[in-house]
C-alpha cells in the first residue's frame, strides 16, 4: 500500500501538553498543527476554546485528555 504526505498527516496528533508551555508556544503548535494538515491538536482543557478558534477554515480537530 502506498500512503501520501496527506494519509500520514491525518493519522497524527500534534500533542501541546507540555506544562510549561508558554501562549506563544501553544499558539505556534496550533499554526503548525494546521500547515501540517495533522488529524488533531491534543491539549488541556482550558486552551480548548483559543485551540478551535486558531483552527477555524482548517480540518484539523481540537481534543483534549
Amino acid at each position: 500500500m502506498n500512503y501520501t504526505y496527506a494519509d500520514i498527516a491525518k493519522m497524527l496528533d500534534h500533542s501541546l501538553l507540555n506544562p510549561t508551555m508558554t501562549t506563544a508556544d501553544f499558539e505556534t503548535g496550533c499554526k503548525l498543527a494546521a500547515a501540517y494538515d495533522t488529524a488533531s491538536v491534543c491539549i488541556m482543557p482550558y486552551y480548548l476554546r483559543r485551540c478551535a478558534e486558531l483552527l477555524q477554515g482548517s480540518d484539523v480537530r481540537p481534543s483534549t485528555t
